[in-house]
């Protein structure tokens, strides 16, 4: 009697332990498929997260992109500004055996912002920049180096080449009707460039071309 009461109690604790089991498995279930919500939740945010960096980090190089250009640009002409022209030559300086350059510059543009308001002026240089766009080569750089004067470099053209255009453009501006100020006249300077000429050195070459325009009587071309 004591012995099947014995197997009876050790029955019923195995059937009892199987039940905790049971139990505890579970319960180790709903544990991990809570955690597994939970990681879910995690992995969605860290993806959401990434998404919103990737879209940042387009902002951010779209804003470089325009910041740099706005940097380089000219705002009344939207050409090159001296500080690219400038890096453009130094870089031509370092890395071309030679190249030619010009620079144009406004007869009596003293006189004309005095006759006319700085608006019509501003016209006119933006007028000029595009006829002098007109009749350069395709490859050459246009920029605007100074209030009333432009540079065009070329690495591939030789300076007779380059005196040739100049002259073309001096006759071209002197024969066009500008709607903002009438007739106009330019002077230019051109000047062939050597390897490892210092900017300086390329700078002083062409004023003193220019110069000797001016002083020729103007409207004309000179190196």
């Amino acid at each position: 009697m004591k012995q099947n009461s014995l197997i009876e109690s050790i029955k019923a604790r195995i059937n009892s332990l199987d039940d905790e089991l049971k139990a505890l498995v579970v319960k180790l279930i709903l544990d991990y498929e809570k955690k597994s919500l939970r990681i879910d939740k995690v992995i969605e945010q860290s993806d959401k997260q990434q998404f919103e960096l990737l879209k940042l980090n387009e902002k951010l190089e779209e804003s470089y992109k325009t910041l740099e250009r706005v940097s380089q640009t000219d705002k009344l002409t939207s050409l090159f500004n001296r500080l690219k022209c400038e890096e453009i030559l130094i870089d031509l300086i370092h890395h071309q055996s030679s190249f030619s350059l010009m620079i144009i510059d406004v007869d009596n543009f003293k006189s004309m912002n005095e006759k006319f308001d700085i608006l019509t002026a501003n016209k006119f240089l933006v007028q000029l920049s595009k006829l002098i766009q007109k009749n350069i080569q395709p490859n050459s750089v246009l920029g605007r180096w100074s209030g009333d004067s432009f540079i065009v470099l070329n690495e591939k053209l030789a300076s007779d080449a380059m005196i040739e255009i100049a002259e073309e453009i001096c006759d071209r501006v002197e024969n066009y009707f500008f709607d903002s100020v009438g007739k106009a006249t330019v002077s230019i300077g051109v000047c062939s460039v050597q390897k490892n000429k210092s900017l300086m050195d390329v700078v002083q070459s062409f004023d003193m071309a220019l110069r000797r325009a001016k002083m020729n009587g103007k409207n004309q071309v000179s190196i």
